[in-house]
């Protein structure tokens, strides 16, 4: 009602309000270290003589060309990392994920911006995905399904991988 004033918290409301930030803020990354390391990533997939063909989709999921096909398994050319131009690799870097060498597998500071700008969009319009999300939906072969719950476990995959692999191998991968 207008005029009467407002009750004060009780102690227990006060109390409570402490803990929800609290577990705010813990139970986040505590779920995402339980998540990364129980469990490993299949190193079994990343095998270049494993695998289908390379498939490329449009927006719709309309197949535009598919490579690697006619019976020859896997990729259609392995080239190790020590055979490639340095320039190429910087510019690989440079153009998809500039803190490669810096992050676990996520770049945290790419999500958080990704999900400002999907917020002002309002519509999922912008990614933050790092090489090493990007070889994981590649391998994995999720890549065409766009949704917060196959993100998540890119992430996830991704940071499993960062654990068991150094970056040479999975920049080897990309």
């Amino acid at each position: 009602m207008p005029g009467l004033p407002a009750q004060p918290a009780s102690a227990g409301t006060v109390r409570w309000r402490r803990w929800r930030w609290l577990l705010a803020l813990v139970v986040p990354p505590l779920a995402w270290q339980l998540a990364l390391w129980s469990g490993d990533y299949p190193l079994a997939q990343l095998d270049p003589n494993v695998g289908g063909p390379l498939v490329l989709t449009d927006r719709h999921g309309t197949v535009l060309r598919a490579l690697a096909g006619a019976g020859r398994p896997g990729r259609d050319a392995w080239v190790p990392l020590a055979d490639m131009a340095p320039a190429a690799i910087h510019a690989v870097l440079a153009s998809e994920d500039g803190g490669f060498f810096d992050h676990h597998g996520v770049d945290w500071r790419a999500v958080g911006r990704a999900l400002w700008l999907d917020v002002r969009a309002g519509r999922a319009a912008f990614g933050a995905s790092t090489i090493t999300m990007q070889v994981v939906r590649l391998v994995d072969g999720q890549g065409r399904r766009r949704s917060w719950g196959a993100k998540l476990r890119e992430a996830v995959l991704a940071g499993r991988l960062e654990r068991q692999l150094d970056k040479r191998a999975i920049l080897e991968q990309y």
